[in-house]
């Protein structure tokens, strides 16, 4: 592969450099800074991955060269490049695949009824609808098309396509568009906040992971404040001691885990892991499946080259040390659907972590005490930065919002002139939905076969982090369990 022997070129040439730069992933550790680029990094080198990168990614989506050249800061680290001109570009996406001759169903969300054949002429309205009609090929004509339902696909749909129209945009997703809302002045300090009732949309106890304001990503009221799309670590975070995280619930000693290990594992390129080990229950209780290579007893785990193994626990809360305000009236209420959340680094900034909240200072301490989550990462321990969100008294910019699950009443604050309410012709969308089309074959041998989906484009699906994780490896990282799962023929 030329791509694979000039990478291997460029790492030869630049061997000392190469080291600097791939030294950079354990430079927390060392206390050195973060990011790609050391400060001892030669500019040459600094420009030469950069252009490396911009190159391989242009192969991969030649329509986003503009966006990688931002991204990668060519015009800052390789002076005279040009930014290409965005308008130049080749577009990708929607591509103009030819329509079927035969066997075809339309789907058009404007025009079409249900009750429609499925012609061109007369397309159906819904996607859900048309996967129910026998047809070799579904063509959707353009639009967003909102699913609050996930569209299933199975064996009965062997064979079949499922596409835009010929150059038509067609979006799926997994929002819900807020119209005709009545918005009134809330009595919420912060800037320019204002409230709309809800409940004839949001008739469900969902919770709105994020908002779109005209295409443009909203948040949820956090502390301390940050532009999650600009704005990056240590912005928005809070600093803690290794002492401020709490003792964990799953104690990782005595370890309760049941321990496993298969001898006479041989793998050539590995001289430290000639068995397989791990831990099923115990501190790993909160995986799916509860099964680790951290949570066996350390004593068990393969040294050298083990790299500070310890038994895998999470901490049980922290100690926020009066660095957060001594009560927040929402996050003492009872009986109330509404969460609050706390994301933070693991120690090292290792992985990242998010929890929901179970208690605040409660019994006149300064804790918060974690509930559901830490399973974001592989490897345990103290955390580090952390932040809140979804805490209603925190809405106080621009950007933030809240929505209260139990009353159904949104509150956002507004970009508009103080004392302005959104704008009626705002597009906002409420983002609930995880899946949006799942494609699922009834047995290992009962397989779904050649169905193929283009020229369609997905979006607007909510966070996941707090649904169940596993650790597929001894790595030291774990995976939401959520993904594509495929069976291949023996």
């Amino acid at each position: 592969d030329l791509k694979l022997q000039f990478l291997y070129f460029i790492v030869i040439s630049n061997m000392k450099h190469a080291a600097v730069f791939l030294a950079a992933a354990a430079a927390t550790v060392s206390g050195q800074g973060y990011g790609p680029d050391q400060p001892d990094t030669p500019a040459d080198f600094m420009c030469d991955w950069r252009k490396l990168s911009a190159e391989y990614a242009k192969v991969l989506r030649p329509d986003a060269e503009a966006l990688v050249y931002d991204a990668l800061e060519l015009q800052k680290y390789c002076n005279g490049t040009v930014r290409p001109d965005p308008s130049k570009l080749p577009t990708v996406f929607p591509p103009k695949n030819p329509l079927p001759q035969s066997n075809a169903v339309y789907v058009d969300g404007t025009k079409g009824e249900d009750s429609n054949s499925g012609s061109i002429d007369k397309p159906v309205k819904t996607i859900s609808h048309a996967l129910t009609m026998k047809a070799g090929t579904v063509v959707i004509r353009a639009g967003t098309y909102y699913i609050q339902e996930t569209l299933k696909m199975g064996v009965e749909h062997n064979g079949m396509t499922v596409t835009n129209y010929p150059g038509e945009e067609v979006w799926l997703s997994g929002g819900r568009k807020l119209e005709n809302l009545q918005w009134k002045k809330s009595s919420l300090k912060g800037f320019n906040i204002w409230e709309a009732d809800l409940s004839s949309i949001m008739t469900d106890d969902k919770e709105i992971s994020e908002l779109r304001v005209d295409g443009q990503r909203a948040w949820m009221a956090r502390f301390p404040n940050a532009n999650p799309e600009s704005q990056f670590w240590p912005i928005g975070y809070l600093t803690t001691k290794e002492d401020d995280w709490l003792e964990p619930k799953i104690k990782p000693h005595p370890n309760t885990a049941t321990l496993v290990r298969v001898e006479n594992v041989t793998r050539d390129w590995d001289i430290y892991l000639n068995h397989y080990s791990g831990g099923i229950n115990g501190t790993c209780s909160i995986y799916d499946p509860p099964f680790s290579f951290f949570c066996q007893n350390s004593s068990t785990m393969p040294e050298p080259g083990c790299g500070g193994c310890s038994t895998y626990y999470v901490p049980g809360g922290v100690n926020t040390n009066n660095s957060l305000p001594k009560t927040y009236p929402s996050l003492t209420k009872t009986g109330t659907k509404n969460k609050a959340f706390l994301s933070a680094w693991r120690a090292y900034h290792w992985a990242n972590w998010k929890f929901e909240i179970d208690s605040y200072h409660a019994k006149n301490t300064t804790d918060i005490i974690f509930g559901k989550g830490g399973f974001q990462g592989g490897r345990g321990g103290p955390g580090s930065d952390y932040y809140i969100e979804n805490v209603i008294e925190e809405l106080d910019v621009v950007g933030e919002y809240y929505f209260d699950i139990d009353t159904k009443m949104l509150y956002i604050s507004s970009n508009t002139t103080a004392g302005t309410p959104p704008s009626a012709d705002s597009e906002i969308i409420a983002v609930t939905e995880k899946d949006l089309l799942s494609i699922t074959s009834p047995s290992k041998t009962t397989l779904v076969k050649d169905v193929k989906i283009t020229g369609i484009g997905f979006r607007d699906t909510r966070q996941t982090m707090l649904e169940p994780h596993g650790v597929p490896s001894g790595g030291d990282w774990s995976l939401e369990r959520d993904g594509c799962r495929v069976h291949r023929e023996p």
